[in-house]
Parts: C-alpha cells; sequence; structure tokens
C-alpha cells in the first residue's frame, strides 16, 4: 500500500519496467501510485470488516450452541 510512496527504488526497479518498458510511465504516474494506494488501503479495510463479522458470526453459533447443552 505504501510501496508507491515509501519504498520508490523498489517501486522504479519493478519486473514490469523490464519486460514492458512503455508501461514505466504509467507505473510513476502520480494517478496510478495513488490508485494502487487505494486498492491496497481497500484491501486492509475489507480484511477487517471481515475479522469482525467472522467474531460475530462465531459468538452468535457459540451462544446457540451453549442454550442447546
Amino acid at each position: 500500500m505504501t510501496a508507491p510512496w515509501l519504498l520508490p527504488n523498489v517501486w522504479e526497479t519493478n519486473y514490469f519496467f523490464f519486460q514492458f518498458p512503455e508501461l514505466k510511465s504509467v507505473f510513476l504516474n502520480a494517478y496510478f501510485r495513488g490508485a494502487v494506494s487505494g486498492v491496497g488501503l481497500l484491501n486492509i479495510l475489507l480484511a477487517i470488516s471481515e475479522v469482525i463479522q467472522r467474531e460475530k458470526t462465531k459468538q452468535v453459533y457459540e451462544s446457540g450452541t451453549r442454550s442447546k447443552l
């Protein structure tokens, strides 16, 4: 998520630059870097949401099985 901004050496020595040199201008574009960062942030938020939902489901399931015992 932060590689485009905090690790420019890693970002700018990308495998795709060597395979497709015409994409270099796209990868170095600030809008593209922002989009990559946005997708990374969205991925993290979705993962947190899934963990929270799983815990809620787990609590409901555990409370349902206890009442049957």
